[in-house]
Formats: C-alpha cells, structure tokens, sequence
C-alpha cells in the first residue's frame, strides 16, 4: 500500500444489496462512506461508477447484488454482481440503453466482465488521470 493510505484503515468493503431502486443509493452511500478519505476526484468517480452498475444490476439482473471495492497499491477496484446470466452490453449510436456503460469506460482506467456476465469490475487509478475531454 503507498504510505498516503492510512496504515490502520481497511482495504476492502462489499455490500449485499437488494434488486429495488433504493439500491443505488444506497451503494452510492456505501462508496462515499468506504472512500472517505480517498482523494475527491476518486470518489466522485466511483459514485457515478457504483451508480451506473447498481442501476444496470437492478435493470436487468437478479438478486442479490453484492458490491465490493477494494484497495490496491495503483488502483481501486470496484466490481458489482448479481445472480443474473444477463451480459452487458454497450450502447450503440442507435440503441436507447446501454449508455450507462459508456460512462464507465470513460471513468474507468479499464473495465471487464468476468464469470456469466452478470458481474461487472472496473479499476479506478489511486491518482486520476486527466484528459482534456473532462477537464475542459
């Protein structure tokens, strides 16, 4: 772990949420309470991260959703499951849905599927990188 993460501080989280709306908040809440001392831009990131994913899980998967961060020594890792078989999927330039994947690749340092599709794993860098597109 670099030395500007709190030595006595945990380095994982996860929450087991249910398939309601309230789900969102609640994860969104979850992030804010786990990154508390993160840098601003992570957190912000990782709440309209965990956000979109809790959103997708709730749309088109099934309980439960389970949410998990974890601390690594370059990134964080933010992944969402759920009990589905459904594969996500990314919008296209004519399709109404899927954007909320498009958020993530944009937020995200990388991201993937793993297992049937149903979970979700995104790496969010320890120091943000910039580009001019989203710091105009």
């Amino acid at each position: 772990m670099p030395s500007s993460w709190p030595p006595n501080e945990p380095t994982r989280w996860s929450i087991v949420l249910p398939r309601e709306p309230g789900a969102t908040r609640t994860a969104r809440a979850a992030v804010e309470g786990w990154l508390a001392r993160a840098p601003a831009r992570v957190r912000d990131d990782a709440r309209s991260l965990v956000t979109e994913l809790v959103g997708n899980a709730i749309e088109f998967g099934r309980p439960p959703i389970r949410v998990r961060m974890e601390r690594k020594p370059t990134h964080w890792l933010l992944e969402v499951a759920d009990a589905g078989t459904a594969q996500a999927r990314r919008g296209t330039r004519f399709r109404q849905s899927g954007w909320g994947l498009r958020i993530v690749e944009l937020l995200a340092e990388s991201w993937g599927t793993g297992e049937n599709g149903a979970r979700v794993w995104c790496r969010i860098p320890s120091v943000p990188v910039r580009t001019s597109a989203r710091d105009a």
